[in-house]
């Protein structure tokens, strides 16, 4: 398995906090059937400034700790940027580390807890200039989960999915995993990845146990293609993450309404 978002490059964010904690998540990962995981540390969150020359750093040092240890990993680094301000200016000093390299183009981006309202604007200035926002834990938003619709405006900008694997497990609770599976039902999972901060707890893996639910939700054939879109990712190929079915959105129960009848509407 491919795991793209995981905090675990010590000491630069809120996830490992030194080479200890380091080892224990890269062991836990193994024990996951994990085989490659990409570092994606905070940058410019307003909290943690994480440019390309310093992570690379500490993904070359992450790469020499597991062949010391002979821990069978394979490390990529990016960064888990946040959308600000500062984002094109930090484009255009090349400070960016994307998921397939630092020439890449797809780039893993976290919105705001508040996404604003003009977010499809910023994925659209995304888009024309090359780049393929991979839009971090969209299921954890509270305005997805009430406006699932906003998502399918981002999707016809340009933007991919990613779900995070302990959402299908409850670790964010029963509305996230609500919604996670019916994003998954309603083929909106394009891609899943840990953003594990830990080696276990609530901000653990839960890698395997998420796809093993997505398998009773989707069938083999979806899964592999789950899996295989990561590693396109990882290449800089063109990858499928095609719009899904619209549905409703969520009630503060989750009760879903009447289902959407198309992208401009729908009936209650």
């Amino acid at each position: 398995m491919i795991d793209l978002h995981v905090h675990w490059l010590p000491g630069l964010d809120d996830g490992a906090q030194d080479e200890e904690e380091f080892f224990c998540m890269a062991e836990t990962a193994v024990r996951e059937g994990i085989q490659t995981i990409v570092g994606t540390p905070h940058h410019l969150n307003g909290v943690y400034v994480n440019p390309a020359e310093k992570v690379l750093e500490a993904e070359k040092r992450a790469r020499f700790l597991l062949s010391e240890r002979g821990i069978p990993l394979q490390v990529r680094a990016a960064q888990e940027v946040h959308l600000s301000s500062e984002l094109f200016s930090a484009l255009a000093n090349d400070e960016i580390l994307f998921l397939d390299g630092r020439k890449g183009r797809y780039l893993l981006l976290e919105l705001p807890r508040h996404v604003p309202p003009d977010v499809d604007r910023w994925i659209y200035e995304l888009r024309i200039r090359g780049i393929v926002p991979v839009l971090a834990h969209v299921e954890r938003y509270a305005l997805f989960r009430e406006h699932p619709q906003r998502l399918f405006t981002l999707v016809e900008r340009g933007a991919v999915l990613q779900v995070t694997a302990g959402s299908f497990a409850g670790a964010f609770g029963e509305d996230v995993r609500t919604f996670a599976v019916r994003l998954a039902e309603n083929g909106w999972v394009h891609l899943v990845a840990s953003d594990a901060h830990r080696a276990s707890g609530r901000r653990g893996f839960y890698l395997r146990e998420a796809y093993r639910i997505l398998e009773g939700i989707l069938g083999t054939e979806e899964v592999l293609a789950i899996h295989s879109r990561a590693e396109g990712i990882l290449d800089g190929r063109e990858i499928s993450a095609e719009e899904g079915e619209p549905f409703p959105p969520v009630g503060k129960k989750g009760v879903f309404f009447a289902r959407l009848k198309n992208l401009f509407g729908y009936n209650q």
